[in-house]
């Protein structure tokens, strides 16, 4: 299947692609209109017809095409990580983008949409951005995504968010995150009195030991165990970084699958 990146960054963490040199060549030289158009500046010029098709699925369910006829070829698109000109549903109406550059079809398969995929452990802010313009309609970034209270305005789309987010996140990607989530709500940032770590002061380690299992081979530890690693690390480390900005050393076979 074709698979589509979308850059969920802010507008001046994004990087463009310059246009080939052949058509830099046309261009008259005090031109600003040197940089490839991505898939979020045809978002912004899909027709009205699609002014309630969210992000994730303008990605995932579409294709911009430079001509309206059939096989047309598929316009380059800097996001674009896999096309598939034969994916073209032809048996659908094209529509024609705002600024006229290209035609809008439908396709028969629907692409894997990638992001950036903010946390919200670590970036609240930009994860509710993040969701927003992925999962709900929108016609401005400035004005709809960047100038708001991101919190609040996912607290008041959140239902609609999810339900459109459960169609391309996978459950077990939902329930980690969740898992996550209520891990650190539930822990107290001044208690690190754990009995599965120990600290040795004059090595400068931690050794953490798994409770309740009898999965002694990384190839066996599931992301819970490694979520809870995480986390308590960074409690203990005071520092938002992954693992509490130290190394961790797993050790088995990782060729090894479940008896």
């Amino acid at each position: 299947r074709s698979t589509a990146f979308i850059n969920t960054n802010r507008p001046e963490n994004r990087i463009s692609m310059l246009k080939s040199d052949e058509i830099l060549q046309k261009l008259e030289p005090d031109s600003k209109d040197v940089f490839v158009e991505g898939l979020i500046d045809t978002y912004t010029n899909r027709p009205d017809e699609m002014k309630n098709v969210c992000l994730a699925n303008f990605a995932s369910l579409y294709n911009v095409s430079k001509k309206k006829t059939d096989n047309a070829q598929i316009t380059e698109n800097s996001d674009d990580e896999d096309v598939i000109d034969n994916e073209i549903d032809e048996k659908t109406i094209a529509l024609k983008m705002k600024n006229g550059k290209g035609w809008i079809k439908n396709r028969k398969k629907k692409k894997i949409i990638r992001y950036r995929n903010f946390k919200l452990h670590q970036d609240p802010e930009n994860y509710y951005r993040e969701q927003l313009m992925l999962f709900l309609p929108w016609i401005n970034e400035e004005e709809n995504l960047i100038n708001i209270n991101h919190e609040e305005t996912f607290e008041l789309y959140k239902d609609l968010i999810q339900q459109k987010r459960s169609e391309y996140v996978h459950r077990e990607a939902n329930e980690f995150e969740q898992a996550f989530e209520d891990h650190t709500e539930r822990e107290n940032e001044n208690d690190i009195d754990d009995k599965n770590i120990e600290y040795d002061e004059d090595k400068n380690e931690f050794l953490i030991y798994e409770i309740g299992n009898n999965e002694d081979e990384i190839s066996m530890v599931g992301f819970t165990m490694f979520q809870h690693v995480d986390a308590r690390l960074q409690q203990i480390m005071r520092t938002k970084k992954p693992f509490g900005g130290i190394s961790v050393i797993v050790l088995g076979d990782f060729n090894q699958l479940r008896p």
